[in-house]
Parts: C-alpha cells; structure tokens; sequence
C-alpha cells in the first residue's frame, strides 16, 4: 500500500508539472507582440493642476465673512482669538486657519479647497461632525476671505 500511495502521489506532481507548464506557455504566448505591431505609447498624463495658495482677502469680502461666521452660528463650534463671540470647543480652533497647511486635516489649505470644504464638508470628510450650511457661493467666497484673514 506504501508504494501504490507514492505513486498516486507522483503521478499527482506531474500532472500538476504538466498544468503548470501549459498555463505558462499559453499565457507566455499571449503576452508577446506579434512582430508585425509596435506597441503604441501611451499619451503622457495631462499635469495635475497646482492648487492655488490662499489669496488676500478684499477686506469687504472679509467683513462680510466675519459676519456670516457670528450669523450662521461657527462661533458656537470654533473658537478664534481675539474674537469674543467665537467660544465653541466643539470643532477645531480657527485662530490661525489661514497659516494651517491642511483643512480637516485631509485637504491642502487652498481657496478651491476651503469651497469644497465649506459647500460639503461630508463629502470630504465623510466622517466630519461639521454640519452642511447650505451656503450660496458668495456665503462661502466671504467666509473664505474672512478665514483668510486667520494667520
């Protein structure tokens, strides 16, 4: 019975030597050029666009920011210095927003960023206890300017 089970055993190696080498082969001849094509180069990747950095805020634009921050209740999350109406210890201080390098701690400190943030902070951060506001593109443009004022 010994010697029947190592020739099962054998015959088993083999057979899976034989499948093996069948399954190189095919996938050996599928992966070579035919020598009538040449391989077509792929486009080179358009350059990623780099991001902006913060730009200075109309100081307009920045009052307004600064009244929408009060009116729209950030102050009852964020605290900012020097501000007495912004106690909040709920979310992170904005004292120094504008010198921060990253926004929720996941996005470049960028215009076009803060808009994605402020217009959904969700879907950025799907894991973010910062409530949508709903606001219109010039809310969040004053709230950009005013946050820009934050160094």
């Amino acid at each position: 019975m010994g010697s029947q089970h190592i020739k099962s055993n054998m015959v088993r190696v083999l057979i899976l030597g034989l499948v093996l080498f069948v399954i190189v082969s095919i996938f050996g001849m599928s992966c070579q050029a035919s020598p009538a094509t040449t391989p077509t180069p792929l486009p080179a990747p358009a350059p990623s666009p780099t991001p902006s950095p913060p730009s200075a805020p109309a100081p307009e634009a920045a009052e307004e920011g600064r009244a929408l921050f009060i009116s729209k209740a950030c102050t009852s999350c964020h605290t900012v210095q020097g501000m007495p109406e912004a106690q909040g210890k709920v979310g992170p201080e904005l004292t120094h927003q504008a010198s921060n390098s990253l926004i929720a701690g996941v996005l470049p400190n960028t215009d076009d960023n803060l808009k994605k943030w402020l217009k959904d902070p969700a879907a950025v951060k799907p894991e973010t206890i910062m409530p949508n506001q709903n606001l219109t593109d010039r809310e969040i443009d004053a709230l950009i300017a005013f946050l820009q004022t934050l160094k």
